[in-house]
């Protein structure tokens, strides 16, 4: 694959990192490694390889935007997620739900877009007392979709491809995610 451009400010490079042009920066850089999925495979009759599974770049702006993101209280994400499986699953994030906007208020929600590859959206919203599932779906996306999950939603995102799958998305800059029922439930629906 070599350094492929996916947009004119970021490069893909073979590892999976991103490198930044044009004054973009990121605030945090975080990977979460294939055997912190362990918990979320429906598959744990084997440890999981080692290796990263995927890479967030949190607080992705150009050097020119940050008052705007920082008024507004968005904060844009880029996340590439490693082609591959574990233990016969598609690589795929950890899976969360989103906090309350206040107490009794609607949860965030937040908006992805594909920027390279392709990659499946597994939504699901559950009871209050998170033991069953009221509703689930599954989203595809290709490069230029655009995902919307909505509040009281928890979402997966799964690489199914043989490539990187690149994705940025915006999300209230506050919020904190909620992963305990996908530990709890051993993954997504």
């Amino acid at each position: 694959m070599g350094l492929s451009t996916v947009l004119p400010w970021v490069f893909l490079k073979e590892d999976g990192h991103l490198e930044f042009q044009d004054r973009f920066k990121e605030k945090n850089l975080c990977a979460r490694k294939i055997s912190d999925l362990f918990d979320v495979l429906a598959n744990r009759q084997q440890e999981p390889a080692e290796g990263v599974a995927y890479f967030m770049y949190r607080g992705v702006y150009h050097e020119n935007d940050v008052s705007v993101f920082e008024r507004t209280g968005i904060r844009h994400d880029l996340t590439v997620i490693r082609p591959g499986t574990v233990n016969g699953e598609f690589l795929k994030t950890y899976g969360h739900y989103h906090p309350e906007s206040r107490p009794g208020g609607p949860t965030y929600p937040e908006v992805y877009e594909v920027l390279y590859g392709r990659g499946y959206f597994l939504m699901q919203k559950a009871s209050d007392s998170m033991d069953r599932l009221e509703d689930v779906y599954l989203v595809e996306g290709k490069v230029g979709s655009k995902v919307v999950i909505p509040p009281g939603y928890g979402h997966v995102t799964v690489n199914p491809g043989t490539d990187w799958l690149l994705i940025a998305n915006l999300v209230y800059s506050g919020f904190q995610a909620v992963y305990e029922p996908y530990r709890v439930h051993h993954g997504a629906a």
